[in-house]
């Protein structure tokens, strides 16, 4: 069984060397990246709320 790079012709590329635990500006940043995506996945519902409501609608399914 051939693996994703050989079946699109490439190779496995390199593991990246692990890098330590972010700290001081990298912690502040990933806290703010947090925040970031609490507010998306908000909006992302809010949206898929109201367009789940207009296609029942269309569908008569309300």
């Amino acid at each position: 069984m051939e693996n994703f790079a050989s079946a699109i012709g490439g190779e496995t590329p390199a593991i990246a060397a692990e890098k330590p635990a972010p700290t001081g500006d990298g912690l502040k940043d990933l806290l703010a990246l947090e925040a970031e995506n609490e507010r998306l996945k908000k909006m992302l519902a809010d949206w898929l709320r109201k367009e789940n409501a207009e296609l029942k609608k269309k569908l008569g399914l309300e």
